[in-house]
């Protein structure tokens, strides 16, 4: 969040066993972070220094820590890429079509979220992301009701994408896919 203009970006949306704030732990140094429970959770918490001693202690947990780091920093790195590169469409297709559940082709994780904490994860407002969802409901991609996304049809959504993004490999090639 920034201070003077109170816009607000998520960085992450953390799943069950997930690590919060796991940079502090890579350098060391404190910083000021804001977060929001969606849903009811159970933390686990240590100190820093005592969980620095039990990954020194058992280097093939170190090894799996060090490994979530860098996929962790590798979505910051696309996040950046995306708001820097993509025009809204675009991020919002691929924020749709990235957690659609390929068993289901419905939305996991931010299937039940407002317009407002989706706008959040692409650098948007509201109305703007209510607008695009607006669009691709009217070309029958998705369903909306009060703040539930149904993936109608995923080619449909797939063919948007590729329309927006050039890089998005053709539909034909992601049909075993969805």
């Amino acid at each position: 969040m920034d201070e003077l203009t109170h816009k607000e970006h998520t960085l992450f949306l953390l799943k069950k066993a997930d690590v919060f704030d796991l940079f502090c732990l890579l350098d060391g140094d404190k910083h000021k972070v804001y977060y929001e429970c969606l849903d009811n959770i159970y933390v686990l918490a240590i100190p820093m220094e005592q969980l620095r001693l039990w990954l020194n202690k058992y280097p093939i947990h170190y090894k799996n820590f060090l490994s979530y780091s860098a996929k962790m920093m590798r979505m910051l790195e696309e996040n950046v890429s995306q708001l820097i590169f993509a025009n809204i469409a675009t991020r919002l297709l691929k924020l749709l079509v990235d957690n659609v559940d390929k068993n289901s082709n419905q939305l996991k994780l931010i299937n039940d979220l407002p317009n407002k904490e989706l706008a959040h994860l692409i650098g948007s407002t509201r109305a703007v992301v209510n607008r695009h969802l607006q669009k691709l409901k009217k070309n029958g991609s998705i369903s909306l009701q009060r703040n539930q996304i149904k993936i109608r049809d995923i080619s449909l959504l797939l063919k948007e994408l590729q329309k927006h993004d050039k890089k998005f490999p053709d539909t034909d090639s992601l049909k075993g896919k969805s």
